[in-house]
């Protein structure tokens, strides 16, 4: 992988954040959990409380599964008092008016195997479109960013376009996110002649339209 810069590394997480709960929508945890290089977890959209864990929380708690479920009040004392105040602060806000492929990145000060010292965690996560309303959360270790990527990127399914125009993706409205999928997925079998424009951002013709979608966007000649 070449060089990237913090912001992009950044970026990168947030887009594996989208592609993991789009995996998950269609196979269970179980599946998926263990092979991911980094903690995943799915939280309680009431309480945060952990319902699902992958290995490497356990690795970095030094609880085993288990004690994360059936001890909660013992295993929330690894995050910072701090952490746990400002939390409800902040989250609840944001899944209540982001949209479905809007993602957040926030730290965590946990204690890590079983340590005394807090260190930080960026945490990455997004409105829920998974069953029961479960909060899907990434957490990685900053010193790990660049290390463990191409491992994830082999388990996710890596959509260059999403990748390509990440920053872009995430400022349209759930229902353009569907039009644009179904360009996607379209087999191209000409180009379109005009090329379109949403939120002031002008996108490249990238498939064959039916008419009758056509009205679903702004065009441009």
């Amino acid at each position: 992988m070449a060089y990237l810069t913090e912001q992009e590394q950044l970026e990168r997480f947030e887009y594996y954040t989208l592609q993991l709960e789009e995996r998950l929508e269609g196979e269970s945890f179980g599946t998926i959990g263990d092979q991911i290089p980094f903690g995943l977890q799915l939280s309680d959209p009431t309480d945060f409380r952990l319902r699902k864990a992958n290995k490497k929380i356990t690795e970095y708690s030094g609880f085993t599964k288990e004690e994360v479920y059936e001890k909660w009040d013992e295993y929330i004392k690894i995050v910072h008092p701090s952490t746990i105040k400002s939390i409800p602060q902040f989250l609840p806000a944001f899944y209540a008016t982001a949209s479905a492929q809007q993602t957040l990145a926030f730290v965590q000060y946990v204690k890590t195997y079983r340590g005394s010292d807090f260190a930080p965690y960026l945490s990455f996560t997004k409105p829920s479109r998974l069953p029961n309303g479960l909060l899907l959360w990434l957490m990685v270790n900053p010193r790990q960013f660049g290390k463990e990527s191409k491992k994830i990127e082999r388990i996710i399914r890596m959509d260059e376009f999403k990748m390509n125009h990440f920053k872009r993706f995430q400022q349209l409205t759930d229902r353009e996110v569907e039009v644009l999928n179904y360009w996607r997925m379209a087999a191209i079998t000409r180009p379109l002649r005009r090329n379109f424009t949403c939120h002031g951002v002008r996108w490249k013709p990238i498939g064959r339209i039916l008419k009758r979608n056509w009205s679903l966007i702004h065009t441009k000649t």
